[in-house]
């Protein structure tokens, strides 16, 4: 049996997680020049399966000293961190190799989770800092990627902000093609992580994508990655809140509203009830949400620690005046403005579009109602904002 037969068979049995299996086959190979990058990852990873961890970190001193795939190293660094002892070398080792080749985001979330375990939340916040800046746009410039002649528009906006309208007007006036929804995160809102293959398949292409991300780490890491110029599209969250629980009503039976009857934890006789008690239940569960996703964004713009190019647009903003909204989001993508075929003022009932107003939270909502609102409203978010309260 040659080589590469055992090794096939010695991979097969892995992958079955049969470690005694594997690791018989893998042994006679080690001592041969065959594929020995390979194969010192996977008897590393083999021995620590089995928790022989002396054997696998010798593994893995074999593996440094090789440096012919750095690749396979910090991936056995991360399996073997937690049996390594000195962090701040294993961070600088962790550091140099990480300029010799890209880590994928879920192995770097595997090695920030490692540290999260150990309650070490400092040192995994500067893992995933760290990544966004070393190993973003490896092997490729932005400017191969990401040029006015393949624009690539990411617009992530709050929900009922408009989104549906703002992303078929840009698709469909500069003739790109549009992405949205599932396709860029899995989840539902204001817990959706963005699907790292859907950044990877774009790249390079004129294309549209919309969402409704949240600001968390890995989300701002990927952003960084496949994203790193965005849109940022906001709304006063009270009126925002009066669009939803509308949404909520005409969209009850939709498929992909399901998931918010169980995470709202909506009645079953929710369409039974008045629309004042409905907006009561979205006041008590909606608008906490929405208002803790618009800090996080706020956090993220302020402290920029991932260095991404964000452009704040408000509903508001469109509602005033669509031309020098749209003119405002190509200047920043440089396209020029004559590139648009301008759309058409939204039309209500279609795309989403209700009233596109901007205070019928004043005249719909008790004064109780109100209340409540503007009380749990953050003075700090809504000065940022340019809402009043």
């Amino acid at each position: 049996m040659n080589n590469q037969t055992i090794l096939k068979n010695a991979i097969k049995a892995y992958d079955e997680k049969d470690w005694a299996q594997a690791k018989e086959l893998l042994i006679p190979l080690n001592n041969e020049s065959f594929q020995p990058e390979t194969i010192l990852f996977l008897l590393g990873n083999i021995e620590c399966q089995l928790e022989n961890f002396s054997d696998s970190l010798k593994y893995l001193e074999i593996l440094e000293q090789l440096q012919h795939e750095p690749i396979s190293v910090l991936r056995l660094l991360i399996l073997c961190y937690d049996r390594l002892g000195d962090r701040n070398n294993v961070n600088s080792r962790f550091r140099r190799l990480t300029q010799l080749t890209e880590l994928s985001p879920s192995e770097i979330d595997l090695y920030s989770q490692t540290l999260m375990k150990q309650g070490r939340w400092a040192e995994s916040d500067n893992i995933i800092e760290m990544y966004s800046k070393t190993c973003a746009y490896r092997g490729y410039s932005q400017e191969t990627f990401f040029s006015k002649d393949r624009p690539h528009i990411f617009i992530n906006t709050l929900p009922k902000s408009g989104s549906v309208y703002i992303q078929n007007s840009l698709a469909k006036g500069l003739d790109l093609k549009l992405v949205y929804g599932t396709e860029i995160s899995g989840g539902a809102f204001p817990d959706q992580m963005l699907v790292q293959k859907t950044g990877y398949r774009f790249l390079g292409s004129g294309v549209v994508m919309q969402n409704h991300i949240p600001a968390n780490k890995m989300n701002l890491a990927l952003l960084c990655q496949y994203y790193p110029k965005l849109v940022l599209h906001v709304r006063d969250p009270r009126q925002a809140l009066i669009s939803w629980t509308h949404h909520t009503i005409k969209d009850w039976d939709a498929w992909n509203f399901q998931v918010y009857k169980h995470t709202l934890e909506l009645p079953q006789n929710y369409l039974d009830l008045n629309l004042s008690k409905k907006f009561d239940i979205m006041i008590n569960k909606w608008f906490p949400l929405m208002l803790g996703w618009l800090e996080n964004w706020k956090q993220a713009l302020v402290q920029n620690r991932f260095e991404l190019d964000i452009l704040v647009t408000r509903q508001e903003d469109l509602k005033e005046n669509k031309k020098d909204f749209f003119q405002k989001i190509l200047t920043f993508y440089d396209i020029p403005f004559e590139k648009l075929k301008l759309p058409h003022g939204p039309v209500e009932g279609k795309q989403h579009f209700r009233k596109g107003s901007t205070n019928e939270w004043q005249e719909v909502l008790t004064s109780k109602q109100i209340n409540k609102l503007n009380n749990n409203c953050p003075p700090s978010l809504f000065e940022y904002f340019n809402w009043s309260i």
